[in-house]
């Protein structure tokens, strides 16, 4: 009979269903009962007031489009007083109250409901936190049936649990517990708060709306630092609750009567002197209603602090796979809104954008290199700098180095060996830029062939270069082959006359356009012999530095950024051919071209035969990125900018006179301590994932698409809010940078 209902009323039209489910799920009590009416007033919408749009399913927006704040850091949205500011106005009570869930401890998620994934996985049940959810209302409406309250205990969930899974109660409670006490965490704010308190010897209770028991409580709070407090109330043992008010009235009563039994006992012992009675009372919750409203009308001064997760709904991504996607939330919300954060904005980008990206590609790393019995990690440089201090936060087993790499040091050390792809990197991917032949050869390090460039002539300028044709023409036709030949004679020449009538010398300060670019390109081809024996003493110190950088392993990987994957290719090759290092490459890349680059398939047989790994996308995995991601918006900036270092770029490998190899570099950084603030940011989520979930080696397994999510939620609005910050960083992405 249920199920005919529910077919009836709900699956019978899509557009119901898929409205129905986004108000019932995930509710408990009163909000699960307004839906069943919501239900109903869907239906008799639609089939008996003709409103069929009802029916229609709802449109499923592809990427989420969200209002980022960009005037101000996030975490300035929400105004704190200075904990010892707090702890003063409440020491001007007798009695403060606290609240615990969302006040005094966090849990790593952005709904509770979360943690239930973690108990599901331990206990290997499927669909447990769904099934745990419908336990609790069950059991909260049982409750009600037998003694009018709502109020129920851990144990009376599990004894509904135990029923409907078949789940023994004693195994689950223990469990849930033990989830509870390893990943709930003491806010970092309300500490400061509690323990000054505690040391002018403030008077504390505990006051929460829960169903785990006092004893459980008295645990947590221990162990995170909460100790001294004199009494912990809570809902499910007094059947009493804060969303009335009740429970208010209870503690405070309970305190009026003890002060008053006191003061009898004091006056019995020092005569009929009398002595006020009475108390004053605070409390301190995340609630509105319950916290705010309920203690102030029954006679605690309350001061709110303000939900962390109250602005989730406005600002953290929801596109991602849900465990992943509630603990990056969960984690984001709780460092901006605590009350202690004070991130600029730079720092911000990197916690909340880069955090997860970062602890997601190096997890990505550490497991492709278990399986395949990589010895040693190379990080190329500029990028490798965060990831490597990031790695070696969650590895710090594995053996790794930072490599010197960029692209400029790639394209002219393998020159010898991907000619095509040192001519496009120095010369193609510079035309229209306004730099001049005279800058591109000294970027090149070829200031030798300046003195040869007035000379040049291309060749079909030159003399033979245009070769007649034969025409097979019937020697009966020898009157039409002589007129042919006569008119092909005079074209020739006309041609060539006006070529070399328009030619003009090349000249250094030239600047490189589409109109010499080609002729630029048949000039270092013309020399191309001076240009590799220029670069041989490079390619040689280069080989000295990289056998000492590997030692002695002999499988390593690559490990860079993106997006062509060049970096690491050129690094097999000289391997491979120019220094004869027995040592296999592979590189790994954050993602590859896209489609919207000019070579999008470059790498396809790289990574098809795994010498090329790629983790957010490629052509072959998240296609829907691949096709998102565009560097004419600059979208290879912003990755770059997440992952840019201090230092200056890369110039290359020389000998110095003593014979020692040295490293050169380009320009400085022109705004280094904001590169600083984005690291510091994004070690900082690092840290603080790994703190909360070390245990659960599972949460590490963060996928591509999870990890590009907040940037692609950050590029809504045309990418207004990525335009602020990159306005104060001068970061390209060209040949002169890595």
């Amino acid at each position: 009979m249920r199920e005919s209902l529910y077919a009836l009323l709900v699956n019978r039209q899509e557009g119901i269903a898929q409205r129905y489910h986004r108000v019932h799920d995930g509710r408990t009590g009163i909000g699960r009962f307004l839906s069943y009416i919501y239900l109903l007033w869907l239906n008799v919408a639609y089939y008996l007031l003709f409103c069929r749009w009802l029916g229609a399913p709802l449109a499923v927006p592809f990427y989420e489009e969200k209002r980022l704040p960009i005037k101000t850091p996030e975490n300035m949205l929400v105004k704190h007083p200075l904990p010892e500011h707090l702890a003063e106005k409440l020491m001007a009570y007798d009695i403060v109250s606290f609240d615990v869930f969302d006040t005094l401890v966090f849990r790593p998620f952005s709904e509770p409901t979360d943690l239930f994934y973690i108990v599901g996985q331990k206990l290997g049940y499927m669909d447990f936190k769904r099934i745990r959810m419908e336990a609790e209302y069950l059991a909260r409406g049982k409750k009600y049936d037998r003694c009018g309250s709502f109020e129920v205990n851990l144990s009376e969930i599990w004894e509904q649990l135990e029923e409907i899974t078949g789940l023994d109660r004693t195994v689950g409670m223990q469990t849930e517990i033990e989830t509870e006490l390893s990943l709930c965490y003491a806010n970092p704010y309300m500490l400061q708060v509690y323990r000054k308190l505690r040391e002018c010897g403030q008077r504390i209770v505990i006051t929460s709306d829960m169903y785990l028991t006092e004893k459980t409580l008295d645990q947590l709070l221990c162990r995170c630092g909460y100790d001294g407090y004199e009494k912990i109330f809570v809902s499910c043992e007094e059947q009493r609750t804060k969303g009335n008010g009740v429970l208010f009235d209870y503690v405070r009563n309970y305190y009026l009567r003890k002060s008053q039994e006191m003061q009898e006992t004091g006056r019995l012992h020092q005569g009929n002197r009398k002595k006020r009675i009475g108390l004053t009372f605070a409390h301190v919750g995340d609630n509105r209603r319950s916290d705010l409203e309920m203690a102030k009308k029954h006679g605690f001064t309350p001061f709110l602090y303000p939900n962390i997760n109250q602005n989730t709904l406005l600002y953290r991504c929801y596109d991602m796979s849900p465990v992943i996607g509630g603990a990056y939330r969960g984690l984001v919300n709780n460092h901006l809104y605590s009350g202690l954060c004070r991130d600029s904005q730079n720092m911000e980008y990197g916690y909340v954008y880069g955090g997860l990206f970062v602890t997601g590609y190096c997890g990505f790393i550490h497991r492709y290199c278990r399986a395949h019995g990589i010895e040693k990690i190379l990080f190329l440089s500029r990028d490798g700098e965060i990831l490597k201090k990031a790695y070696d936060l969650l590895y710090p087993e594995e053996e790794t180095a930072y490599v010197y790499w960029s692209r400029l040091a790639a394209a002219k050390l393998s020159a010898k060996y991907m000619k095509y792809d040192y001519l496009r990197k120095m010369i193609d991917h510079k035309v229209g830029q306004n730099v001049t032949l005279e800058d591109i050869l000294r970027d090149m390090e070829l200031e030798d062939l300046l003195c040869r460039l007035g000379d040049f002539v291309p060749e079909y300028l030159r003399e033979g270069y245009y070769q007649e044709f034969v025409v097979e023409i019937d020697e009966a036709d020898a009157r039409i082959k002589e007129r042919l030949e006569k008119q092909r004679q005079e074209i020739r020449e006309m041609k060539i006359v006006n070529r070399r009538k328009n030619w003009k010398t090349m000249k250094p300060k030239d600047k490189l356009t589409y109109a010499n670019a080609g002729d630029f390109a048949e000039f270092i081809c013309s020399n191309w012999e001076t240009v590799l024996e220029l670069y041989q003493k490079q390619r040689e110190a280069a080989g000295v530095w990289y056998r000492e950088a590997i030692g002695r392993a002999q499988n390593v990987a690559a490990v860079d950024i993106g997006w062509a994957g060049s970096g690491a290719a050129a690094l097999k090759v000289l391997f491979e051919k120019e220094w004869e290092i027995p040592c296999r490459v592979t590189g790994i890349v954050a993602g590859t071209n896209t489609i919207h680059n000019a070579e999008p398939y470059m790498s396809e047989t790289m990574l098809q035969d795994g010498s090329l790994v790629s983790y957010l996308y490629s052509a072959a995995e998240n296609r829907d990125l691949w096709k998102k991601h565009n560097p004419a918006q600059m979208y290879n900036v912003y990755f770059e900018l997440l992952t840019s270092s201090e230092q200056p770029s890369f110039k290359g490998f020389y000998f110095s006179k003593s014979g020692e190899v040295e490293l050169k570099f380009q320009k400085p950084e022109s705004n280094p301590e904001g590169i600083r603030e984005i690291q510091e940011g994004i070690l900082a989520f690092v840290r603080d994932y790994q703190q909360h979930f070390k245990a659960y080696p599972y949460m590490f397994h963060i996928s591509g698409r999870d990890a590009y999510a907040p940037m692609l939620l950050a590029s809504g609005f045309k990418e207004r809010y990525l335009k602020k910050i990159n306005k104060e960083f001068d970061l390209t992405v060209g040949i002169t940078e890595n």
